[in-house]
Formats: C-alpha cells, sequence, structure tokens
C-alpha cells in the first residue's frame, strides 16, 4: 500500500512540475512579446523623432528656413545671479515680480 501511495505522490509531483513548468513557459513567451513590441516602439519613436521627417512635417505645413540666423545677446540689465552666487537663492526677488499677477 505505501508503494502505491509513493506512487502516486511522485505522479502529482512530477503533474506539479509540468504545470510549473507550463505557466514559466507562457511566461517567457509574454516576456518576449513585450521585448519586441517595446523594440517596434522604439523604432517607431526614432522614425517619428527623425530630423528629415521633422523637417519635412515642418515644409509641408509651410514652416521655410531661414535665410540669415540671427542670435541674440541680452544686455546687462537683465544679467541673473545664480543661487550658489547667494545661498539664500534669488526668491524674495522673484516673488515681488510674481506677487503683482494672479
Amino acid at each position: 500500500m505505501a508503494g502505491v501511495a509513493s506512487l502516486f505522490v511522485a505522479v502529482g509531483l512530477r503533474a506539479e512540475v509540468a504545470e510549473q513548468q507550463m505557466e514559466i513557459d507562457r511566461t517567457r513567451d509574454a516576456v518576449a512579446a513585450a521585448q519586441e513590441y517595446y523594440n517596434e516602439q522604439r523604432l517607431a519613436v526614432a522614425a517619428l523623432e527623425s530630423p528629415s521627417r521633422i523637417v519635412a512635417v515642418a515644409e509641408s505645413i509651410g514652416l521655410i528656413s531661414p535665410e540669415t540666423v540671427t542670435y541674440l545677446q541680452p544686455d546687462d540689465r537683465f544679467s541673473v545671479e545664480t543661487t550658489a552666487d547667494r545661498p539664500e537663492g534669488s526668491w524674495p526677488e522673484v516673488k515681488q515680480h510674481l506677487a503683482a499677477r494672479p
């Protein structure tokens, strides 16, 4: 009788191992599918972000490249101290400009 019981236990354990292996296989398949989808989406984003596509879309909506580019330099009236220059930061100065706005 003990031999029959141990046989049933062994068969039950093998069935459990087989079931767990099937779950592992399904999980691996799901991970592989998710990785493939992720890579496809990365490729799609890269295509959408490509400079040639951006230029083509810009031109299709009427934007044109300028003949010349002018870089602006602010004068000294608008120079700003960094918070590293002032340990307390520049919040009091900024706040006075924001207080007047809703």
